[in-house]
């Protein structure tokens, strides 16, 4: 991920910064001297999905919020349009939750985790994957094209190798070259 002293990471309701030298370190959020400073608020949240740009117009607001959950939820949804891919994400966030960040921080822009993994893919072929305590994101890019993102539950290291085989497969990378860019937090680093 890229380095920027005006984004903020929550993952796990805490709240982290990336160094200069690109790992992430865990920040108190009554450490931010400057909340008005910061700039993006990229917050981890499994209720996302990716829709073409060409497509997002057409498709009924119930049907998008279906494409999130089958539940009832009690969910604001928001949706942001990726330009470099045609694609417009679409995602719910609690009320409270997005009530509170934006009383703590009103002037940044609050965006899904998954636009930090796939706005800084500079290879024709990639895998990008963040490995967190609980989850994995994974990005896949074929002809320098988003492939898929998504966010996989795991409960051990044999289902992260699951996932990202299973992305490899479907990213069509099994007879191919391809880079494989690992993002983790502090946490992960020390399993």
């Amino acid at each position: 991920m890229k380095y920027s002293p005006l984004d903020i990471y929550i993952f796990n309701n805490k709240f982290f910064s990336i160094t200069e030298s690109g790992f992430w370190e865990e920040t108190k959020e009554a450490e931010i001297t400057e909340p008005s400073n910061i700039e993006n608020i990229y917050l981890d949240n499994p209720f996302f999905t990716l829709i073409p740009e060409e497509l997002s117009g057409h498709i009924p607001i119930e049907e998008k919020k279906r494409f999130i959950s089958d539940e009832k939820l009690e969910l604001i949804y928001l949706e942001d349009k990726i330009s470099k891919y045609q694609t417009i994400i679409y995602w719910g966030i609690d009320k409270e939750i997005k009530n509170a960040i934006k009383k703590n921080f009103p002037t940044a822009n609050l965006k899904h985790f998954c636009e930090s993994m796939i706005m800084s893919s500079n290879f024709d072929f990639q895998l990008k994957y963040f490995l967190g305590e609980e989850c994995i994101y994974i990005a896949s890019f074929n002809n320098k094209k988003l492939v898929l993102v998504n966010r996989y539950k795991i409960e051990n290291s044999e289902d992260s190798l699951y996932f990202i085989l299973s992305v490899v497969k479907e990213s069509k990378f099994i007879n191919e070259s391809f880079n494989i860019c690992l993002l983790y937090t502090s946490d992960a680093a020390d399993e």
